[in-house]
């Protein structure tokens, strides 16, 4: 053929297979061909990893690689075991083989003896490099596969975070843990086809008890990497203990982070083998129990653990609060109630919202003084800004008393005296919170009687017209003092004798909605900062207030 009848021949278009294939780790089409092999028959999917292979589009892909092949309707190992010949691909084609070994072990133990038998068959005669040869060793060798073990139904779980480029080491840690009895929680077994990727992690993250990043010089540089790593952070603040536990992979520790170089981490660079084998004792321990004490870093609230059990309720003589065991579930209850400078904070990030009757007032404005002049609405507004919610009426009597049915939080006796609580006007008007160290409850919470009154999420009675308010004010009588008084008011009064305190469940992190959307959309920690809440809820007003209630804080 002349050369100009070649140039005139028409040009071979690509077919749709391979149009495809040329978009294999290209992010904008991973659902597209999640899709395309959940649904592909053996003997198409075999064409399509060939297809991707012939355009080279396998190397450095490995997550894309194996969410293909967990994802599969038929996967196949001839692809793969047909790139070993390919030395830029080998790498690759190992550790695709490797995820193959994992789903189905014994077509993979006959491939591994086939290699065996005929190296040269798979690997041709070109001469394997060190590394190469350890990894086939590893992944292939049928004394090395080891069918994973099914994950422990209970104990830790632990949330691998890493960089696509670590994916080999990232598999022997993952393999080391599972077959040790711990459970995982890894993107690639965790996300599927159709899943919204952030919120998978973000609800991966919150339920893990501990969060392992592999370290290496690739491992900041993704945006999904650093989404998961602020979220970590932000619970191991919030809850007081470690929760984050990192390996050093490769890279110097003064490249690292200021934070990770501040936290006790596990080194694999030196003995990877010694590092794993620490990392699996570190997760055997024991977990930690729920600190005692935790600080909000939305408002500085000081939250005391109160345990789960039963505690003794009521009095007698007392026709609305008898006697009886209410059993309750753990909580944390503030240490003491919200102050005016916390409230002020919350004004300051939120202009359209009513300022308090009293904040101007000389005899209620002290920062340390306890905020009132504000209704039950805005007491929950409040705890739903700053990530927390009201007690309910006996989450407050328990936090008050204990358990052993005392009648006043310092104990049954002495009756109150001024040393003890703020009552009867012998102040004369509020006093700054904590004043009365002697009149501290069995939990070390303070101003449990008398200073304020105290709004609770509780109505009154089945009604729903009345809101339950605790624990006196430094105007009432010293009877009403005591800690099984109940007394109730409109959930629209705004009284200076009325303030509150927070309360939150052991499993909420202290973080309201518009921080965890911002670390969801822009991945920062600085979103954590104390901002305008773009939702404010409505005060409640006096009639129909009661529909509008909900429960804050919750997830």
């Amino acid at each position: 053929m002349s050369a100009r009848r070649k140039a005139a021949a028409p040009t071979k278009r690509p077919t749709n297979l391979q149009l495809l294939a040329r978009q294999f780790g290209d992010e904008r089409w991973r659902e597209v061909i999640r899709l395309f092999v959940a649904m592909a028959p053996r003997s198409l999917f075999e064409a399509f990893m060939q297809e991707v292979i012939s355009a080279g589009r396998l190397r450095g892909r490995h997550y894309d690689t194996s969410l293909c092949l967990r994802e599969a309707l038929q996967p196949s190992e001839a692809p793969f075991a047909a790139a070993l010949r390919d030395k830029t691909q080998r790498r690759d084609a190992l550790q695709a083989l490797a995820v193959l070994r994992d789903l189905n072990p014994e077509p993979m133990r006959r491939l591994a003896e086939a290699i065996t038998a005929t190296p040269k068959r798979f690997f041709g005669s070109a001469k394997l490099s060190g590394e190469d040869r350890a990894m086939a060793s590893r992944l292939l060798v049928p004394a090395t596969v080891v069918p994973m073990a099914a994950p422990a139904a209970e104990g830790p779980l632990v949330f691998i975070s890493y960089s696509r480029r670590d994916e080999s080491e990232v598999r022997r840690i993952h393999d080391t843990l599972v077959r040790a009895g711990i459970r995982t929680w890894l993107d690639t077994r965790e996300i599927e086809a159709g899943d919204v990727i952030g919120k998978r992690i973000e609800e991966g993250v919150t339920g893990c008890t501990y969060f392992v990043p592999i370290l290496s010089p690739t491992y900041q540089s993704s945006e999904w990497t650093q989404l998961e790593t602020n979220l970590a952070w932000q619970r191991e603040v919030e809850e007081g203990r470690s929760l984050v536990l990192p390996l050093l992979l490769r890279g110097e520790t003064r490249s690292l982070p200021l934070r990770y170089r501040a936290h006790r981490y596990i080194d694999l660079r030196a003995d990877f083998d010694a590092g794993l084998t620490e990392l699996v004792e570190h997760l055997r321990r024991p977990v930690a129990e729920q600190p005692a004490v935790r600080v909000n870093p939305r408002d500085g609230t000081e939250l005391v653990l109160i345990p789960a059990g039963a505690f003794k309720a009521g009095d007698k003589g007392e026709d609305d609060n008898a006697p009886r065991d209410i059993d309750l579930p753990a909580f944390y209850l503030a240490k003491m109630p919200v102050t005016n400078a916390q409230y002020r904070q919350y004004l300051e990030a939120n202009p359209s919202v009513r300022k308090p009757e009293y904040l101007d007032d000389e005899r209620f404005r002290g920062d340390e003084q306890p905020v009132v002049g504000i209704d039950a609405g805005e007491a929950e507004a409040y705890c739903r800004w700053a990530g927390l919610r009201l007690p309910t009426e006996w989450e407050w009597e328990k936090g008050a008393r204990g358990t052993d049915g005392r009648r006043y939080p310092w104990g049954s006796k002495p009756e109150p005296t001024p040393e003890l609580a703020n009552f009867r006007l012998n102040v004369g008007q509020t006093t700054p919170v904590g004043s009365y160290p002697k009149g501290a409850s069995p939990y070390g919470l303070l101003d449990m009687a008398g200073n304020v009154w105290e709004w609770t999420a509780s109505w009154y009675a089945e009604g729903k017209s009345t809101r339950t308010v605790r624990g006196g004010a430094f105007n009432t009588h010293p009877l009403s003092l005591r800690s099984s008084i109940r007394y109730h008011l409109l959930p629209g009064i705004r009284s200076s004798l009325v303030g509150f305190r927070c309360a939150q469940d052991p499993g909420d992190r202290a973080v309201s909605n518009p921080v965890r959307r911002n670390l969801l959309l822009h991945g920062q920690a600085e979103c954590a900062r104390p901002g305008p809440d773009p939702s404010p809820v409505p005060r409640l007003q006096r009639k129909g207030a009661a529909k509008q209630r909900r429960q804050p804080g919750r997830r």
